[in-house]
């Protein structure tokens, strides 16, 4: 519907955020290597409405597959990455 809003994260040593502004033509990925001292980049961008943003989403899910295919960082930020998903939909009291 109208009301769906999407964010995507990865993670790894790190955490990746995407940017999915509407204005953008791809995403753009941030990252926030100091898991310490996580924080959102851009929180506002990081959590869109679908049907605004629906180019820049689907340019992430073609390019996600091969983005992180030739890592080998063994680390796993998983903790972090479920920390800053909560932090993102909080305001909007998703899960």
């Amino acid at each position: 519907g109208g009301r769906t809003q999407v964010g995507f994260l990865a993670f790894d040593s790190a955490v990746h955020f995407f940017n999915l502004k509407s204005s953008l033509s791809q995403p753009q990925m941030l990252t926030v290597p100091d898991l310490a001292e996580l924080f959102l980049p851009l929180p506002d961008d990081l959590l869109v409405n679908l049907a605004d943003c629906r180019h820049v989403v689907d340019a992430l899910l073609d390019a996600l597959p091969t983005m992180f295919a030739s890592t080998r960082k063994l680390d796993c930020a998983l903790g972090p990455a479920l920390v800053a998903a909560n932090r993102i939909q909080s305001h909007i009291g998703g899960e």
